[in-house]
């Protein structure tokens, strides 16, 4: 873990691996299936070509909404909440999003704390421009590098050691670098898919899958676009046809690409509005700023109208009562606020 994260962005995963059989005497599946292979992956894409077409199509058209300045970050909040949920932790964006800038968790609980921190580590994943250039690159991106801060993160960093990481993230990059000829789409399933089955064990596997998966789509979009494809599909680890899998992450895929452009279309109707009821350049930078961010904070808003912090409280409060904005923490500190879609 490099030293400006702080010890709860490490992998929050501790719970024990269950042991499991020797790699060596394990098959993978490129000895096993048709899957493994580029030719194999070539035709799955040409069993899925419409599919591929609908999948490429969406995620040009949120590209391109990124290109015209849509607040594309304000998707990974929401994106980062979608996985927890197909995981079975149920969490909002905007207040995932709120405890990922320092607000309190809303429950004091053991399983509460892990559920903010868990999505807090999604969201650092996604924001992240991964390249999987190497296992280096993939360690540092995943958290699983070693920290001697804490004997909690020495664990956590020993988990995927124990389970042969470096062997089967070196036969993940040869794939990889196999199926170059894809179509990126194409290649990112491929790539989830081999995670979920053949990666690094880990408590966690299919969700990491998700998250590599999303990663890999999002390689060649550009600096405006959503650093990985919201796909939400969760790979099956037992095995299954290359083109049905295929076919279930390219609908995901374009699923997760019109989902995103339905929140960014509520988000521009929201800004048109509220510009509308609002006077004062102070006012009408307030709206820009909830607009631009899931969450903020009073300090944030601040900075944002170039105002000072108790300006900008009051500024709050009023779109509070124009129902602009509500809070999303309820606390006496550490507050945050959300426009009001």
């Amino acid at each position: 873990m490099s030293d400006d994260e702080d010890d709860e962005d490490l992998p929050w995963f501790v719970r024990p691996v269950e042991p499991e059989e020797d790699d060596a005497a394990k098959p993978t599946s490129r000895s096993t299936s048709e899957a493994g292979t580029l030719e194999g992956w070539r035709a799955a894409e040409a069993a899925n070509a419409s599919a591929l077409a609908r999948a490429a199509a969406a995620l040009a058209r949120l590209d391109e909404r990124g290109r015209m300045g849509a607040p594309i970050g304000r998707l990974t909040a929401r994106f980062a909440a979608e996985l927890m949920r197909r995981d079975g932790r149920m969490i909002r964006a905007e207040t995932l999003a709120a405890h990922a800038l320092g607000a309190a968790p809303e429950a004091a609980s053991v399983t509460g704390d892990e559920r903010y921190r868990a999505g807090r580590w999604i969201m650092r994943r996604l924001e992240r421009r991964a390249t999987f250039e190497g296992t280096p690159d993939i360690r540092s991106w995943l958290g699983w590098t070693a920290s001697a801060r804490t004997p909690e993160a020495a664990l956590r960093a020993a988990i995927p050691r124990a389970a042969g990481a470096d062997e089967r993230i070196a036969r993940w990059l040869a794939l990889r670098e196999e199926l170059s000829p894809l179509h990126p789409l194409t290649r990112a399933a491929a790539l989830g898919r081999e995670w979920a089955r053949e990666g690094p064990a880990s408590p966690d596997q299919a969700l990491i899958a998700a998250l590599v998966a999303a990663k890999a789509g999002g390689e060649t979009v550009g600096a405006a676009g959503a650093p990985f494809t919201p796909a939400a599909f969760r790979f099956p680890l037992r095995p299954r046809a290359a083109a049905r899998d295929l076919a279930d992450w390219l609908a995901a895929a374009e699923d997760g690409a019109l989902a995103a452009l339905r929140e960014l279309t509520r988000i521009a109707e929201w800004r048109g509005w509220a510009l509308a009821a609002v006077s004062g350049a102070p006012r009408a930078a307030l709206v820009e700023a909830f607009a631009a961010h899931h969450a903020l904070s009073v300090e944030m808003a601040a900075r944002e109208i170039g105002k000072s912090n108790r300006r900008a409280r009051e500024l709050i409060g009023e779109a509070e009562a124009a129902g602009l904005a509500r809070e999303i923490t309820g606390g006496a500190s550490f507050r945050f606020w959300t426009a009001r879609l």
